[in-house]
């Protein structure tokens, strides 16, 4: 009587042997397997694995009734014409020419975002007045280099007309306060020393006189007040109206795409799984080749 099962399971571990065998007789093969692919994993992740991360930030300008009271909302400086302006085509194409690179090099490497609290990019509009120009690229000079000059390119874009022509307007006035201050308190002197050597003047002289003193003297207060007033709405339209750039200048940070260790381990482990299989076939073929000789 036939024992099929047995014969079959003989079979099976004859076969698994074999296998053994020739894996052992050729196990260099493997590790040579292992080694080339821990060399390939290691090359792999530095071919492209990191990159150079620089933000230049932004304080974006927020724009004031003429009286200085209250904002006027405009669409120019809002987080979205900011994401515009740093990736648009014309905008890119002229940073990209200034820093010495190619408007394809460029493309697709810019970001920009608002800030949350904590001081970091927020994915979404948080509607800070801080917003992070953020630059992504393989050379970290040209990183900062594009970071910075999209930061001055979006300072001069989203500074509108209204503000300039308030900035203009404010100074205009403070140069007349000025040459109005300045005459008043030649007046002023003049006068004084009039009255502090009255000989020679009626009381009703050194009356009307003290009298045009006292208007130059209260003309003047008047005009320094408007004069400080002037100044604080120049300071205003120049420092809050006028999208700033925060110091210190863009510093490249560098980041890694791929893991090093993972791509280590992963190619380790191809590479073993190959040179195994290697190893198996000629270690199987070497032995069959005797007996069909």
């Amino acid at each position: 009587m036939s024992s099929g099962p047995d014969d079959l399971g003989a079979e099976r571990e004859v076969d698994l042997r074999k296998w053994l065998d020739a894996l052992r007789s050729r196990w260099w093969i493997a590790a040579a397997g292992l080694v080339a692919g821990v060399v390939v994993g290691a090359l792999y992740s530095l071919s492209g694995g990191s990159s150079w991360v620089a933000s230049a930030t932004i304080a974006r300008g927020e724009a004031f009734n003429p009286a200085g009271t209250s904002q006027v909302q405009g669409y120019v400086t809002s987080p979205a014409q900011i994401q515009n302006l740093v990736t648009g085509a014309a905008n890119i194409d002229k940073v990209a020419a200034q820093i010495g690179m190619t408007s394809a090099q460029l493309r697709g490497h810019v970001t920009a975002s608002t800030v949350t609290l904590a001081g970091t990019a927020s994915a979404t509009n948080t509607n800070s007045t801080l917003i992070l120009i953020t630059v992504t690229l393989s050379k970290p000079k040209k990183a900062e280099e594009a970071a910075d000059a999209l930061a001055v390119l979006v300072k001069q874009e989203t500074t509108t007309r209204y503000v300039l022509q308030s900035i203009k307007g404010y100074a205009t006035r403070l140069a007349n306060y000025g040459a109005r201050v300045k005459a008043l308190r030649g007046e002023i002197d003049s006068l004084t020393k009039v009255l502090a050597h009255p000989s020679g003047l009626s009381p009703l002289d050194q009356l009307v006189l003290s009298t045009q003193l006292q208007g130059a003297q209260a003309a003047l207060g008047q005009t320094l007040d408007s004069q400080t007033t002037t100044q604080q709405q120049l300071i205003l339209a120049q420092d809050v109206e006028t999208t700033q750039i925060i110091p210190p200048p863009a510093k490249a940070v560098k980041t890694v795409a791929r893991s090093r260790r993972n791509s280590v381990v992963f190619g380790g482990l191809i590479g073993l799984l190959a040179g195994a299989i290697v190893a198996l076939i000629v270690g199987i073929r070497s032995r069959r080749e005797p007996a069909t000789s």
